[in-house]
């Protein structure tokens, strides 16, 4: 019989070990996540009259309205819906998403935020985002990425990114490659930029690639001739190549969202993020 000391720590191991584990055999993400066109106005309704909200404001600060896509299967518990902006003159890229779960199998709505982005020619980004949760991946190396829960006007939240993008500019010039790269195509431009987040994801040891073995080992754009962007029947999305947690990336995955690390890693993230904030002059509104 299990007393009761036994019985608690055989809890607490569940609830520590249990979930890292499960994700480290059961998660996976598409390599080269499938990205789909998505009718606003078939929108869910609180959905929708947020990304109303964020059109309108966006719109007022010169930022135009690319396409309106969502990722519907490149994770199978997890949907995202998202509209991609740019502002032209300042080769600046903002997104606007909506992270819907499934739990029970119900679909909930677990976040909303706005991200904003700008990108340098030598592959360095400075992202500015109001998300309030800790984000899964470690900050690549050459990325300023700061959480600013607080900021929830884009007005602000634009003034506080070009601030940022100031500070820590050096001076240098802002690229789009939305024009350049992808030719304004934003389903393109989209999942081959959540493929390099994933990529850089590998790189810092939270994730392994799962190559398809029976995929061609040419180069990506002949690989993917037959459009990669396009839905695959759903049966085929496994047969695909994937990116995996390694052991040790499923742990801090976890771990990170777990209480009583999350309130503690969170609050410490965005008091850092704030004081960095500071740092460039930034009034708060």
């Amino acid at each position: 019989m299990f007393g009761v000391s036994e019985l608690v720590l055989a809890l607490l191991a569940w609830y520590f070990l249990g979930p890292p584990i499960l994700l480290y055999f059961r998660y996976k993400i598409q390599a080269q996540p499938t990205v789909e066109n998505c009718d606003p106005s078939e929108l869910p309704e609180e959905v929708r009259e947020t990304f109303d909200k964020r059109f309108a404001e966006l719109s007022t600060l010169q930022f135009r309205h690319f396409g309106t896509l969502t990722m519907p299967q490149a994770v199978k518990n997890l949907k995202a819906l998202f509209a991609v902006y740019e502002n032209e003159q300042l080769n600046v890229i903002a997104v606007t998403t909506a992270m819907f779960l499934q739990v029970n199998g119900q679909w909930r709505l677990k976040h909303q935020f706005v991200e904003i982005g700008t990108r340098f020619s030598d592959g360095a980004t400075i992202d500015t985002t109001n998300v309030n949760a800790v984000l899964m991946y470690p900050s690549p190396q050459g990325c300023v990425r700061t959480q600013h829960p607080e900021l929830q006007n884009i007005a602000d939240l634009f003034r506080a990114h070009m601030s940022m993008v100031k500070y820590h500019g050096n001076g240098r010039s802002p690229i789009s490659d939305l024009k350049t790269k992808h030719n304004n195509d934003v389903l393109e431009y989209y999942s081959e930029n959540v493929h390099e987040e994933l990529s850089r994801a590998e790189v810092s040891g939270y994730l392994k690639f799962k190559k398809l073995q029976s995929e061609d080992s040419g180069p990506v754009e002949q690989r993917h001739s037959d459009n990669p962007y396009r839905t695959p029947a759903p049966e085929l999305i496994d047969q695909g190549s994937v990116f995996v947690p390694t052991f040790v990336g499923a742990f801090k995955m976890v771990w990170q969202s777990l209480w009583p690390i999350k309130p503690i890693l969170t609050r410490i993230r965005f008091a850092r993020d704030r004081k960095r904030l500071a740092e460039t002059g930034y009034q708060w509104p």
